[in-house]
């Protein structure tokens, strides 16, 4: 049995490559995973046919695979990828968490709204590094029947449950996290931080940065704090 794993899971609509700035930074004798979630990096039909519930048991597969051949599993997730590695760690399946904009407290900002429809319709400009970041997240191909979105609407009401799920228990969270939330995310509230309230868990808040998009300064401060706890959990 070998030492460490490390669990990569993206957020809704989004794929593994969103990780790929951290990847550097995993000493070779950790082994990497990182899943892709049912529904996602297809057609706009793949996501709606897709499900919470799938997506909840494709990680608890991947945890439990990972636990029969590594003492220790650490989990990094963006976003909805957080709440899944939230209850993984509460039911003791995983020992260590980095948690980019876990979304347990949401908000509604313009840019909630305007990001989709400049990408939807390819108008972002140059300048525009917020929403070319929520672009590049994407996983989706685009699809020009506006009514095969309307499909969506059940998983992000799944979404919305499986936050008021994950917030239920987080006062059994103890596993060590890593939380880092944005001052400027279009949809998570840095008050998700309220939510964190074990003496294990570090809370860095990202003054410049947004749900997808971190300026220089705060990636370099993701990439040191990563590279830290991959140090101290090696």
């Amino acid at each position: 049995m070998t030492h460490t794993a490390i669990l990569f899971i993206h957020g809704i609509l989004g794929k593994p490559d969103y990780f790929d700035f951290l990847m550097p930074s995993v000493p070779s004798a950790i082994t990497v995973e990182r899943i892709l979630l049912d529904g996602h990096g297809g057609r706009v039909r793949d996501f709606s046919e897709a499900a919470m519930s799938t997506w909840r048991e494709q990680v608890s597969r991947a945890v439990a695979a990972l636990s029969k051949v590594h003492e220790r599993i650490i989990i990094a997730a963006h976003s909805m990828g957080t709440l899944f590695a939230i209850q993984e760690a509460v039911a003791g399946h995983a020992d260590c968490l980095f948690l980019l904009n876990p979304p347990l407290r949401l908000w509604l900002t313009r840019r909630l709204f305007s990001t989709p429809v400049k990408i939807l319709r390819n108008r972002i400009a140059p300048d525009d590094l917020i929403t070319q970041a929520a672009c590049d997240a994407y996983s989706i191909q685009y699809d020009a029947n506006i009514l095969h979105y309307f499909g969506w609407i059940p998983r992000y009401l799944e979404l919305f449950a499986e936050i008021a799920h994950t917030r239920r228990k987080m006062p059994l969270l103890t596993a060590p996290a890593t939380v880092f939330l944005s001052a400027h995310d279009e949809m998570v509230s840095p008050e998700s931080c309220k939510y964190f309230k074990h003496p294990t868990s570090k809370i860095i808040h990202l003054a410049e940065s947004g749900h997808y998009y971190y300026t220089n300064d705060d990636k370099h401060t993701i990439i040191s704090e990563f590279a830290a706890m991959l140090n101290v959990d090696n």
